[in-house]
């Protein structure tokens, strides 16, 4: 059984076409911006870095140690978004 080729032309931007048809890539640039100043300024209240606190622990990793890995990828997800969708990028 031959399956049909997708509609989508190959190159670096398919990943957003489709989220480019509801929102336009300005409005995605602001929210990213918006994440970014938000994951930044909860990083350092007691809401992820409580004083004095280890637990719970997860694979051995204490509570602050795995909220703080998480917060990375949280950002290096959203620096790579931000890189695909900023208003100054020019598509090929």
């Amino acid at each position: 059984m031959v399956l049909p080729k997708p509609a989508l032309t190959e190159n670096k931007t398919n990943k957003l076409i489709l989220i480019s048809h509801i929102m336009n890539k300005d409005t995605i640039w602001k929210i990213c911006c918006g994440l970014v100043v938000l994951v930044a300024i909860l990083t350092f209240t007691p809401i992820v870095t409580p004083a004095g606190q280890y637990k719970p622990t997860l694979m051995g990793m204490p509570y602050t140690l795995w909220v703080g890995i998480l917060q990375a990828i949280i950002l290096v997800s959203l620096t790579y978004l931000g890189t695909l969708v900023h208003p100054g990028r020019k598509n090929d």
